[in-house]
């Protein structure tokens, strides 16, 4: 089977947009998962605010 160019770049493009879209995902699962987590996240955000 011959792949060319187009379709390798093709392919890398959606695989990092998926691979952003997975990582998205997994945060939210952790948070879900994880309460102590979800408290620490907010109190990043709020230093965050802060400056």
């Amino acid at each position: 089977m011959h792949i060319d160019c187009d379709n390798m770049h093709l392919f890398f493009e959606l695989f990092i947009k998926y691979k952003i879209v997975i990582l998205e995902y997994y945060n939210i699962v952790i948070l879900l998962l994880n309460p102590a987590e979800k408290k620490r996240r907010k109190e990043i955000e709020a230093q965050k605010d802060r400056l």
